[in-house]
């Protein structure tokens, strides 16, 4: 079984003449939640639609499941489900009639795959509900539903919690978990709202006008983005030997300025307080730090040195 659902080489996308996506390789192994970052106009939907096929590559290759011919394509999509922009619902319809029509649409066999989505997606109660009358939060569902049918291997979902309240943001985010947890579905999800990507992405793409400027692992980025201390003390080079000594602590920087950052902060602030007052020295700054998916992203898209 092939361990990526989806790779890119030098996938390239142009809009007339504008570049869209430029030279992109990313790679979504099996299990992943892959988080795609990037501003409006970064290139997060036009890769999706890449992937969904709803546009082709100007250059560049495309693979799906280990299959690359357009023919091959064509088959390993089915094993996709597809939330991009609005989802479009007929309002006069129910949702179980919405869903049928889909069904019927996407070609997916038994009429038992629209009650096994609705049920993942906690709308089968309400599944005679006109659509008119449904709230963003469940229009957002109704959409994943659709996704659903068939159980995908891959879900491609473009800002599924765009305009959601905190409550249905929350469900969103333990619907995706649940998803991908229990029934083993890779997820590739681009969102604005970083907070929260923050807290389901395993891997981060981050995208600046159609550049991928870097692939990694969430745990890599919690590495390069975990806490630290910064300290100013009378006497950096004796904190320093304090903080081997006692601390037995040896991942902390000195920089130019005599302030020390201490990486990888896993004590409590005061512990670091005391090993300086303990020993005489006079503190003037101590303060910890945490970068977010945020601040990362904005360091890494202007170009700035990292803080962490």
């Amino acid at each position: 079984m092939n361990e990526y659902v989806a790779e890119t080489k030098n996938l390239t996308k142009y809009y007339h003449d504008t570049c869209a996506l430029n030279q992109a390789n990313i790679s979504i192994k099996r299990g992943e939640i892959y988080g795609l970052v990037g501003d409006n106009g970064a290139g997060k939907s036009t890769f999706l639609k890449l992937l969904s096929g709803q546009i082709h590559p100007t250059s560049g290759d495309l693979t799906l499941f280990g299959q690359h011919m357009p023919q091959k394509l064509m088959q390993a999509r089915s094993r996709m489900g597809v939330l991009i922009e609005n989802p479009g619902f007929y309002p006069q319809l129910t949702i179980e009639q919405n869903m049928e029509y889909y069904r019927i649409q996407k070609g997916v066999p038994g009429k038992d795959s629209v009650e096994e989505a609705l049920k993942i997606t906690g709308l089968l109660h309400i599944r005679k509900k006109r659509c008119k009358g449904l709230s963003l939060g469940m229009k957002q569902r109704l959409g994943l539903a659709i996704a659903l049918l068939g159980v995908p291997e891959f879900l491609l979902l473009d800002e599924p919690i765009n305009g959601l309240d905190p409550s249905g943001i929350l469900e969103m985010r333990n619907l995706l978990l649940k998803l991908n947890e229990e029934k083993n579905i890779t997820i590739l999800i681009s969102s604005h709202i970083l907070s929260e990507l923050e807290q389901i992405a395993t891997v981060y793409g981050f995208l600046k006008n159609g550049y991928l400027l870097q692939q990694i692992t969430a745990e890599q980025l919690r590495k390069k983005c975990s806490d630290y201390i910064e300290i100013l003390v009378s006497d950096p080079e004796q904190y320093a030997v304090l903080l081997e000594q006692k601390l037995h602590h040896g991942d902390y920087q000195i920089l130019p300025d005599r302030r020390i950052h201490i990486l990888n902060a896993d004590e409590t602030i005061d512990t670091y307080s005391r090993l300086a007052s303990d020993a005489g020295l006079q503190i003037m700054k101590l303060t910890r730090y945490r970068q977010s998916l945020e601040d990362y992203y904005m360091n890494l898209k202007n170009g700035g040195a990292k803080t962490c």
